[in-house]
C-alpha cells in the first residue's frame, strides 16, 4: 500500500470526526417538562379470532351389540300355544295350538324389536370454532402540550399524565 494513501485516508477520518464534534457542540440540547393541554385517543378497528366451543346433542337408535335374546319369541310362542289349545277339537285343536304358537312367537319377536328400537343413545359432540369479531382499540393519542409559552402537538403510544418530558435542541442559523 501507498503510505500517502494511508495518510490521506487518516486525514479524512480525523476531519470527519472533528466536523461531527463541532456540529454536536453547536447544538445545545436541554430537557424539561411540558404541560399537557389535551390528550385525545385515536381508535382503530381490529379483527379478533376468539375460539368458542360449540356443542350439540346427537341422538340415534342404540345398535344392539349384545346377545340377541330369543326369550320374547319363545315366551310368545308358549303363550300363543296355550291360548290356541283352548280352541277346536281333535286335529283342529293341534292346528289351533300350532297356529297360536306361531302367532305368539311372531308377536313376541315384534315386541322385542320395538323395545330395542326405543333405546336411544344421546351423545354430546363438541367442536371448537373461531368466531371472528371486530373490536375497536386505541391506536395512539393526539397530544397537545405547552412549552415555553408555545403550543405544540405530537402523537404518543400511551396516555400522558399532566406533563410530558421534552428535549429541546437549539441550532444556530
Amino acid at each position: 500500500m501507498n503510505k500517502y494513501w494511508l495518510i490521506s485516508r487518516g486525514a479524512r477520518i480525523v476531519s470527519a470526526l472533528l466536523l461531527v464534534f463541532v456540529v454536536k457542540s453547536a447544538i445545545a440540547e436541554e430537557s424539561g417538562y411540558a404541560r399537557v393541554i389535551s390528550s385525545t385517543p385515536v381508535y382503530k378497528p381490529v379483527e379478533v379470532n376468539t375460539p368458542v366451543q360449540k356443542c350439540q346433542t346427537v341422538t340415534q337408535p342404540l345398535a344392539s351389540t349384545q346377545y340377541n335374546s330369543q326369550t320374547s319369541t319363545i315366551l310368545g310362542g308358549i303363550v300363543g300355544a296355550a291360548v290356541g289349545s283352548q280352541f277346536g277339537g281333535g286335529s283342529g285343536k293341534d292346528w289351533a295350538t300350532a297356529s297360536g304358537a306361531l302367532l305368539g312367537g311372531s308377536i313376541g319377536r315384534d315386541y322385542e324389536r320395538k323395545r330395542r328400537s326405543r333405546q336411544i343413545l344421546a351423545q354430546e359432540i363438541c367442536s371448537t370454532v373461531n368466531v371472528r369479531t371486530t373490536e375497536v382499540v386505541i391506536d395512539h393519542y393526539n397530544v397537545i402540550y405547552e412549552y415555553a409559552n408555545k403550543i405544540y402537538s405530537t402523537t404518543m403510544s400511551h396516555q400522558p399524565g399532566a406533563t410530558i418530558s421534552v428535549s429541546v435542541g437549539v441550532v444556530p442559523n
